[in-house]
């Protein structure tokens, strides 16, 4: 219980185990193979650079650099890598001045994890086709605030 605390002290979580019903070792080292994969099949294409859009990277929780050699790197090393999901939030939120979040899926689980940390207020979730049509819209608009 002292290492908890320690933990919890230190990086502001309270982390608990859960056990998740996945139907792979997904972000580990079990799935090298399919990481070695990954880098042929890469290695075989040329990316469009520029992107057209910034996309944050779930192994260093910034954005993909432009760079091809890199961008193949980081992209093969997600399989095996865990996932930077909490800093990516953090960075989007902070550096990158996001403040409003749509999760998309079943539940409200990721509606959840990122009201905890930004607020509720910020964050809608949406889990029917209905409530996309709903959101979809309001994005044209370009007022999302609508939507609390």
């Amino acid at each position: 219980m002292k290492c908890m605390g320690h933990l919890r002290h230190f990086s502001g979580h309270d982390p608990r185990p859960i056990r998740l019903n996945v139907s792979a070792p997904f972000h580990t080292s079990i799935l090298q193979p399919a990481a070695d994969t990954v880098k042929e099949m890469l290695d075989g294409m040329t990316l469009s650079l520029p992107p057209k859009i910034t996309v944050i990277s779930n192994v260093t929780a910034r954005e993909f650099p432009n760079d091809q050699k890199e961008i193949k790197r980081l992209v093969e090393q997600q399989v095996v890598r865990r996932v930077k999901w909490y800093e990516s939030v953090l960075y989007l939120s902070d550096k990158c001045g996001v403040n409003q979040w749509v999760g998309i899926g079943p539940g409200n689980v990721g509606r959840n994890l990122i009201g905890r940390e930004l607020g509720m207020d910020k964050v809608w979730g949406l889990s029917t086709v209905s409530e996309l049509d709903g959101v979809l819209e309001m994005l044209a608009s370009n007022n999302l605030e609508k939507l609390s």
